[in-house]
């Protein structure tokens, strides 16, 4: 009798799992997230910050040529960016539109690719994974390209895969072309995709024999590479002259590797993405989804599902040697269109284990608990983001404080970190530009650094200090060091912080300007 009801609720919610109204109930959460931190309207922390001003300072002829900072992305963001601006002004929504937009449309693209290339079973795990992405969600509000990534490479697999499923007609294969071309304008590391579904397409086409479809995939990738010509010759030569920071080294793959810790580089850059991008909590259980991702992978090779497997990691050894190269440092923003194949994979990783278990266990409780307790934090992340948006730098409401008690004469210092914000931000508020004392970068924090900018400070009499993107923690962060210089010769009248920013008043007697 206990059995057969276990049995009876076990089909209830396996008959639940797979029912469309929990798959769209899952969209419509992804979605209403996404607007959600949308909506925050969160400070321009420095990055986007420094995007801004090129984008500010640079027409569309401009944008073509190297920008300031070591700023890079693809001609088409930059030129959608500026369009935006130039229409509905320089407001952080209005720069935020596109990842949106890219955000919301990535839902349903990889409901339709996960569809058609992820086993039934995995398919709604993958999508509630995808939809509820913290970094996901996080990035369809931040004005870079990175969820555009996202989109492009979805719109490549999905028209790589309709060609693939059938004869390729003359209006698959130019909607292939026309996919290809539009993600290598709107998305750099689209040319790993492109490379890795066009390897995959032309094996197939080989190993068939099928002539006529191999001289229609040539014409596909000759466009292709065309287009990647003029795009080089238009912009990525100019652009692939600016050199990445020093502090982007670290993340290149070391090739040849010389010493254990480059050996070693491999395996925890694998082990790490399943914490950022992916989102699964780091220590214990990001490790145990690593290898149940994995897992997923070796049960598609076992089972001769070559093309899901393909479709899913094709684009990562061309990636991969881009890094060896030192052309593609492998952070986490800049795999965040891998996440898509991690998530699937994991959900194929799941459903493997669970038929692998012993006949006793096949209803899959053991798999499922498993999957389970590892999504609890990416759910609880997400869940909370409805209550509090992920914020970052919110150095607005650090300045709107000031503007609020700023007087006539009293001088602006700004750290290093924070400079790219306050200099697209300042235009908006009363602060002079010739009293504006601005931070000098360092290679390293150093006591030089902190007693040369002190005496500066000290000088104006009467100044605001402001802090954003600030180096180190606690007692040890630049803020706290400069902070502790100035209070011995100084007074601090008032203090406000927010999340990542700082401001402080302070009056120095022995200071020039002091009243």
């Amino acid at each position: 009798m206990l059995r057969r009801s276990v049995r009876a609720w076990s089909d209830r919610i396996a008959a639940a799992y797979r029912s469309r109204t929990l798959l769209w109930g899952v969209m419509a959460a992804g979605i209403l997230l996404r607007l959600a931190q949308y909506a925050a309207n969160r400070a321009f922390w420095v990055d986007e910050a420094l995007l801004a001003m090129n984008i500010r300072t640079h027409g569309f002829s401009g944008l073509l040529g190297p920008l300031n900072e070591h700023i890079v992305g693809p001609i088409g963001f930059l030129w959608t960016q500026r369009l935006l601006v130039q229409l509905f002004g320089e407001w952080e929504y209005v720069q935020r539109l596109y990842p949106l937009l890219c955000g919301l449309l990535s839902l349903f693209l990889f409901r339709e690719v996960a569809r058609r290339r992820v086993s039934p079973d995995a398919f709604p795990l993958a999508v509630g994974l995808f939809a509820i992405s913290n970094n996901l969600i996080y990035y369809a509000s931040m004005a870079k390209q990175y969820e555009g990534d996202v989109f492009f490479a979805l719109l490549l697999l999905l028209a790589a895969d309709r060609c693939r499923e059938g004869p390729l007609t003359l209006r698959r294969g130019l909607g292939l072309v026309g996919a290809g071309i539009a993600a290598l304008s709107f998305s750099l590391p689209s040319v790993f995709v492109a490379g890795g579904t066009g390897l995959a397409l032309a094996s197939r086409a080989a190993a068939s024999k099928d002539r006529a479809r191999l001289l229609r995939l040539f014409a596909v990738f000759l466009s292709w590479g065309a287009w990647l010509g003029i795009l080089y010759v238009l912009y990525l030569r100019a652009h692939m002259g600016n050199p990445d920071p020093d502090f982007w080294l670290r993340d290149h793959a070391p090739f040849p590797p010389r010493s254990a810790s480059d050996f070693a580089w491999y395996p925890m850059k694998f082990f790490e993405t399943f914490v950022d991008p992916l989102g699964f909590r780091e220590g214990g259980p990001h490790g145990v989804a690593a290898w149940v991702g994995l897992f997923g992978a070796c049960a598609l090779a076992r089972a001769r599902r070559w093309w899901p497997l393909a479709l899913w990691l094709g684009p990562v050894p061309l990636m991969m040697v881009a890094s060896m190269a030192g052309r593609y440092p492998i952070l986490p923003r800049m795999i965040l269109f891998l996440v898509p194949a991690g998530y699937a994979l994991f959900a194929e990783g799941v459903i493997a284990i669970r038929d692998v278990a012993p006949t006793r266990y096949r209803t899959g409780w053991v798999a499922w608990l498993l999957a389970a307790a590892l999504c609890v934090h990416p759910v609880w992340f997400a869940m909370r983001g409805l209550v509090r948006p992920r914020v970052k730098e919110e150095i607005r409401d650090v300045l709107d404080y000031a503007a609020a008690r700023y007087r006539e004469g009293e001088s602006f210092y700004v750290y290093e970190g924070a400079r790219p914000a306050f200099a697209y931000y300042a235009p908006r508020y009363p602060f002079p530009p010739d009293h504006c004392l601005a931070g000098r970068a360092y290679p390293s924090a150093s006591d030089e650094y902190f007693n040369e900018d002190a005496e500066r400070i000290r000088q104006t009499g009467r100044a605001w200090i402001l802090f954003s993107h600030i180096r180190g923690r606690g007692d040890a962060s630049d803020e706290n060091r400069i902070l502790s210089r100035l209070d011995t010769f100084g007074r601090r009248l008032e203090s406000h912080s927010a999340p990542g920013a700082a401001i402080h008043r302070y009056v120095f007697p022995s200071g020039s300007g002091e009243r």
